[in-house]
């Protein structure tokens, strides 16, 4: 290999890495980045599953973060019920209703309450009165 071609396999490398840096790796970061503006600490791996959802909105890291002071939520799982319209605050009133009651939190039933455009805060009161059941029917 003469030193022609290897001054043109090192530019060919060079540009991967910058195209690799670029399209991958600095997305990630600046969501990192972003999330600190907002108390948030996230890996890398759940700055990579923000990025691949596109949910990079001011409301969406507000949101996590209120949810996250109160309950380990995975992200994938806030992730995707934002993006079915889900309402992340609705869902930590859910949360804080809950938690006063000290009762567990159950992210599946809050969040189909919450995809079903109703008020937490209130079905968590009427399923109080009902013995702890929630009915989506009513």
């Amino acid at each position: 290999m003469n030193a022609k071609d290897f001054l043109i396999l090192v530019v060919f490398i060079l540009f991967f890495c910058s195209v690799l840096l670029t399209v991958y790796f600095l997305p990630i970061l600046v969501i990192k980045l972003r999330a600190t503006k907002y108390g948030l600490k996230l890996t890398f791996r759940q700055s990579r599953i923000i990025v691949k959802d596109h949910c990079v909105k001011q409301e969406f890291f507000r949101g996590i973060k209120g949810i996250w002071d109160l309950s380990d939520i995975p992200i994938e799982k806030l992730t995707l019920h934002y993006l079915a319209g889900g309402n992340l605050q609705n869902l930590k009133n859910g949360i804080v209703e809950l938690k006063r009651r000290n009762k567990d939190i159950d992210f599946q039933t809050l969040a189909v309450f919450d995809l079903a455009g109703r008020d937490l805060i209130s079905e968590v009161e009427k399923a109080e009165k009902r013995n702890w059941k929630f009915d989506l029917t009513e």
